[in-house]
């Protein structure tokens, strides 16, 4: 049983039906030849243009930012590979080249010389005409450099943090400094200041990645120096859903070091899996909601919380054989004394960590169950919302976003399906019930007669 009209794809996946589909069978002839001959990117937008389709605008915009998104992305992979002392181009996706899919050949051979372009390539290649497609510049956004800077309530600490940073400060010595930043959430006769303060957040994250931003490598390294006061900053929910937004409110043109900061955040533990899911689906994060970058984090985050678990259940399956073994043995060892002494030993040792390993394990599946609730309860509050509006304005529910937003959470389902059916008890409790919408409803009945 299949669910029409929905794909799982890759971005190689994506690029190869562009151009298949859009190149290759809908070049339309009448088209002039633009002047950018060199570049097929320029050959496939100008054959929209003939279309005069008002519709296609839409399609080339989404198609193009996963060519452009996919870039970026080749550009690192390929610069990783030269810095580790490989060739001269990074090695192919799947392998040996020679044993590739034969439909990527194309364009793989096409790419070779353009993965390291950088936004100025991409503007170059691209015809006046599609000016408004070019993604853009991806440059780091600091608040406390702009014009009017100096008005900002933040502004006279973020000099003092950024000092403090370049002078190689104590964390307990910036943390002081972080102490003087005033609350705009503390009315003025709340003297006891324990509202979050999320300027305080603000000023030292943005001034730390302003320093930062020079390479992934300093900002993982930034992020790995201050990671006590980021802690300290992200101790509540609070603190760290606004890390988050302030990653994103920063790196916003540059969807790629979004994604990998926010990835380096989980392993480090300065925010965990749920609040990465929460920001995702915020209300700050609604014109982001199509992006690719948006689902690349969400199915990253999810498969870090799925083999968190499953490390932990290893390490207590090992720690049981372990035990059982070491019964075996002190059952063989007969009547030795000392032998038998120091197999009780160990085995207490042993049952005292498969008792610590237990509660990891349950902790650690409280926490992936939470996680997929907070999922699909922000997938039914978003849909909900959307059919209410439609109703209430006699519109046709099926929209392209409608479509979008079905098709992403039938994609969860699809593409984590082991792992759900754990909990399909708990999700029909108290998400999936018969009270719910049938719009919505039916995406997860479709999910439950697959598993039958």
């Amino acid at each position: 049983m299949t669910w029409p009209g929905f794909e799982l794809t890759t971005y190689r996946s994506q690029v190869n039906w562009i151009w298949s589909s859009s190149v290759e069978k809908q070049v339309n002839t009448a088209t002039p030849e633009p002047k950018h001959s060199s570049s097929r990117y320029a050959r496939f937008l100008s054959s929209w243009a003939g279309q005069g389709q008002r519709a296609a605008s839409q399609d080339v915009s989404y198609q193009f930012e996963a060519m452009s998104e996919g870039f970026r992305g080749g550009m690192f992979c390929a610069g990783r590979w030269r810095r580790r002392g490989g060739g001269g181009t990074a090695p192919h996706a799947h392998g040996d080249e020679e044993t590739a899919d034969a439909g990527n050949n194309g364009i793989d051979q096409h790419l070779k010389d353009d993965r390291l372009s950088y936004h100025q390539r991409i503007v170059d290649i691209v015809p006046p005409t599609f000016s408004a497609l070019i993604p853009a510049n991806p440059i780091f956004i600091y608040k406390y450099t702009e014009e009017n800077a100096s008005s900002l309530l933040g502004y006279p600490i973020s000099i003092t943090v950024g000092n403090a940073i370049k002078n190689r400060a104590s964390n307990e010595e910036i943390l002081t400094v972080l102490k003087d930043v005033p609350n705009p959430n503390q009315d003025d006769d709340d003297d006891e200041g324990e509202s979050f303060n999320p300027l305080r957040v603000e000023v030292f994250l943005q001034t730390l990645l302003h320093l930062a931003a020079k390479s992934f490598s300093h900002s993982f390294s930034a992020l790995g120096k201050f990671h006590e006061i980021l802690k300290n900053l992200a101790e509540s929910d609070e603190g760290k859903l606004h890390i988050l937004k302030v990653v994103h409110e920063v790196w916003k043109n540059h969807p790629q070091m979004t994604a990998v900061l926010v990835d380096k955040m989980i392993r480090t533990q300065i925010v965990d899996c749920a609040a990465v899911a929460n920001w995702l689906f915020s209300q700050d994060m609604a014109h982001e909601f199509t992006r690719l970058y948006i689902w690349e984090i969400l199915h990253s985050t999810i498969r870090k919380m799925n083999k968190h678990v499953q490390k932990i259940q290893k390490e207590l399956e090992e720690a049981k054989d372990k035990l059982e073994k070491q019964q075996h043995k002190r059952r063989d060892s007969g009547d030795d004394e000392d032998m038998e002494k120091n197999s009780e030993d160990e085995e207490g040792q042993l049952e005292e960590q498969i008792e610590r390993l237990q509660e990891k394990v349950e902790s650690a599946q409280s926490e992936q169950k939470n996680l997929f609730l907070v999922i699909f309860q922000r997938f039914i509050m978003l849909l909900t919302e959307h059919l209410v509006r439609c109703e209430t304005g006699s519109v046709n529910v099926s929209t392209p976003w409608y479509k979008n937003c079905v098709e992403r959470l039938q994609q969860i389902f699809l593409m984590h399906h082991g792992t759900i059916q754990q909990y399909m008890g708990t999700l029909e409790n108290l998400l999936f019930t018969a009270e719910l919408d049938h719009h919505i409803l039916a995406v997860y009945q479709q999910f439950c007669a697959l598993q039958l």
